[in-house]
């Protein structure tokens, strides 16, 4: 007699309550607990148990771990593999595998395209002839990270490297600030300069237009032949006798005669 999902969760709750015993929590890939996925059937799977040490792969008491990886079904479903639940509801790549991200309530069936488990197609044995000839399958490491898809390498991740922007590219809020600066600065005298200079020009062209003309005159007629030096003599200086000397106007009618 089967149980409807509800009651088997809250019978395996109980039993988990009575015995005490110590149970793990594992998490579906959307971060829900796996008694809140509607798919967990606590009387057909049972508890879940760590694959492995520390954070990891989860598989229930219906299951046997496979390659720290993967559960494997017991009995009549040995052929059928599927990747469950983490123990961390983040799902770090490091600890849980990232295969078959689609299926985010419950575990996913898988199959395998080699002996060793590396390729991985995400669905059971009915797709997996597709899906291996076309080279549709994961390639995985053997803590499950994926390194490939088909036959191309995911190339590793590149190192986050600094590299220093040129100043010419982005001068930053200070520099544009200082260069601001100088230029309001020098331009505000340059433009006070160039103003009063235009004023001197202004007031120059105004006074030469109000000034008085200078008065014309005519040119001056030759009266008589052009002056030339005085021809310098040779002859040493003689002192006057009394003979040529002129005597001395005694009178105002002697001034008078000499006139006419």
């Amino acid at each position: 007699m089967l149980l409807p999902p509800q009651k088997s969760m809250s019978l395996a709750l109980a039993l988990r309550a009575i015995t005490g015993a110590a149970a793990i929590e594992c998490y579906t890939r959307d971060g829900k607990s796996y008694t809140e996925s509607r798919f967990y059937n606590a009387t057909e799977q049972g508890e879940p148990f760590l694959c492995g040490e520390g954070p990891g792969m989860c598989c229930f008491e219906n299951q046997t771990c496979e390659d720290g990886i993967f559960c494997r079904g017991k009995d009549g479903d040995r052929d059928r593999f599927t990747r469950e639940m983490c123990s961390d509801k983040e799902w770090p790549p490091e600890h849980c595998s990232a295969l078959c991200p689609h299926n985010r309530e419950a575990g996913s069936e898988v199959s395998f395209c080699n002996a060793a488990h590396t390729m991985v197609c995400c669905g059971g044995s009915d797709i997996r002839d597709e899906c291996c000839g076309n080279e549709d399958y994961a390639q995985i490491d053997d803590k499950g990270i994926i390194i490939a898809f088909g036959s191309n390498t995911i190339p590793p991740m590149p190192r986050a490297t600094v590299t220093a922007i040129p100043s010419s590219v982005d001068p930053g809020p200070e520099k544009t600030k200082l260069g601001v600066g100088l230029g309001v600065g020098l331009g505000i005298p340059l433009l006070l300069m160039c103003a009063t200079a235009l004023l001197f020009f202004l007031r120059y062209r105004r006074l030469r237009s109000n000034a008085a003309p200078l008065p014309e005159y005519p040119p001056t007629k030759e009266t008589g032949p052009p002056l030339s030096a005085p021809a310098i003599s040779t002859k040493p200086p003689a002192q006057l006798d009394g003979k040529h000397m002129r005597p001395e106007l005694a009178t105002t009618e002697h001034l008078v005669q000499e006139l006419q």
